[in-house]
């Protein structure tokens, strides 16, 4: 077998290293894109499930807006764009969930509502979470 000169050793040692370094670029890249939307504002939160449509997501105007709670809460919705929606909230027992209706469906563009939650046993402690999303 024949010896590789230094400079055919360093291309080599080159070629090896940035195949590494783009292999480590590419699992990087599935790590932090792995499809968990994870909201850190609903991850530690006993009370909430989940909000839909999630933060930040595209929705179609039609789409239902609502706010899963975990058994032993309630809820209603606040606020859409700054506007009282109180009278819009309707609550559904078998799913624990709070639902918008909104009588014009959603706002084109940027969408933002508010919720009002509270553990059954202590409705006097209101928590509040608010969310974005964008409906075409």
């Amino acid at each position: 077998m024949a010896q590789l000169a230094p400079s055919d050793r360093l291309v080599r040692g080159i070629i090896a290293l940035a195949f590494a370094v783009g292999i480590g670029v590419f699992v990087v890249a599935i790590l932090v894109a792995d499809g968990d939307d994870n909201d850190i504002t609903v991850t530690n939160n006993d009370a909430i499930e989940e909000l839909v449509p999630a933060r930040g997501d595209e929705v179609l105007a039609q789409t239902e807006v609502a706010l899963d709670l975990a058994a032993g809460y309630r809820g209603e919705f606040l606020t859409h764009n700054g506007r009282d929606v109180v009278q819009f909230t309707t609550f559904n027992d078998a799913l624990n969930r709070v639902v918008l209706n909104l009588p014009d469906g959603l706002d084109p563009d940027q969408n933002c509502v508010e919720a009002g939650y509270w553990n059954v046993a202590r409705p006097d402690e209101v928590s509040v979470i608010g969310w974005c999303f964008t409906a075409a």
